[in-house]
């Protein structure tokens, strides 16, 4: 999405809702196709996962939570080492907030639980609620 149709965008918070806005139409247009769709976006903001949400019908929030610490520990690129010494400006959860979720449907708390057992989780959420949850991989 970076590198196509949200190309350009910075990380500012108006640069940040856009990026989710268009993610969010994109995955809009293949759900009234039928399709699920799965997108993977650090949002940080409230209101406009709520405008996403209500331009979506069958909008599942999965809130993927672990403490600052646990992401910096984790952060492959050193993003955070960046932000903490000041060479990385308007980054989430070091100098600009992220606003959780006040409703998810679903919490992975991932500093608690492993990748399965939220991918479980995840998908019983979804079988419940009789989506179709084979998996499909495009070939390529």
């Amino acid at each position: 999405m970076r590198k196509t149709l949200c190309r350009g965008l910075g990380f500012s918070k108006e640069d940040r809702d856009e990026n989710i806005r268009r993610i969010g139409f994109v995955a809009g247009l293949l759900t009234r196709h039928g399709v699920t769709v799965l997108v993977s976006a650090i949002s940080p903001y409230r209101a406009v996962r709520d405008e996403v949400r209500s331009s979506i019908g069958a909008f599942v929030e999965v809130y993927v939570n672990a403490p600052v610490g646990v992401c910096e520990a984790r952060d492959p690129k050193g993003l955070y080492r960046q932000a903490r010494t000041g060479e990385l400006s308007g980054f989430t959860g070091v100098d600009d907030p992220y606003e959780p979720p006040l409703h998810p449907e679903i919490e992975c708390r991932t500093d608690r639980e492993t990748v399965a057992e939220s991918v479980e989780k995840i998908m019983a959420y979804l079988e419940a609620r009789g989506a179709d949850t084979r998996v499909w991989i495009a070939p390529g």
